[in-house]
């Protein structure tokens, strides 16, 4: 299963790429939102996008809602404010997950599979 993976911190991105790829997933990663957008509109096949909710260009649902639902995979979110990023979420259908336990977010994906 291939996966985006999309943060702006790089100690962060390198320790979620690690457990996704020690959990058998081919990951690519991206700190931008914009360049995530790019790869997801641009024809890069993804099964799932693992994404921090607050990038510096561009929130995590900006991501979301830009991305056509013809081509759209299955996305995670994971923040450090959860509560106060649940609120922004609103109609986003997707799972949040805090930073603080990246495990739960990779158990999730592996109960959504196949995506």
């Amino acid at each position: 299963m291939r996966i985006l993976i999309i943060d702006d911190d790089a100690a962060i991105l390198r320790g979620l790429t690690r457990l996704a790829a020690s959990r058998g997933y081919e990951v690519v990663t991206t700190s931008t939102g914009y360049r995530a957008l790019q790869m997801l509109v641009g024809g890069s096949e993804f099964h799932a996008v693992v994404c921090d909710m607050e990038l510096p260009d561009m929130l995590g649902t900006d991501i979301f809602k830009q991305v056509p639902e013809q081509c759209k995979p299955l996305f995670v979110f994971y923040t450090g404010a959860a509560e106060r990023v649940k609120k922004i979420l609103g109609d986003v259908p997707n799972k949040i997950f805090s930073k603080l336990d990246p495990l739960a977010m990779f158990e999730y994906l592996k109960e959504m599979e196949p995506f």
